[in-house]
């Protein structure tokens, strides 16, 4: 519960980067910033999964939402 708490009033901040293919040099540019309320992955029931490498079993939650991408700063 707490860690629910948590997650609601702080959400994740993921950097979103583009590589712009037709350049020569590739550099991963800043395209934008997704925030994610990681307390609704915590909502999700459990699954049970397994590693195609070393077939250690564990649990796994999903969650599937578009999220708008708010611009960088481009100062």
């Amino acid at each position: 519960e707490q860690l629910t708490s948590h997650f609601h009033r702080e959400p994740l901040t993921v950097e979103v980067y583009c590589r712009d293919q037709d350049r020569s040099e590739r550099k991963d540019e800043l395209f934008g910033l997704v925030h994610l309320q990681l307390d609704r992955v915590l909502k999700v029931e459990k699954q049970r999964c397994s590693s195609n490498v070393n077939g250690i079993l564990g649990w796994r939650q999903t969650w599937t939402q578009i999220l708008p991408v708010i611009g960088a700063n481009t100062e």
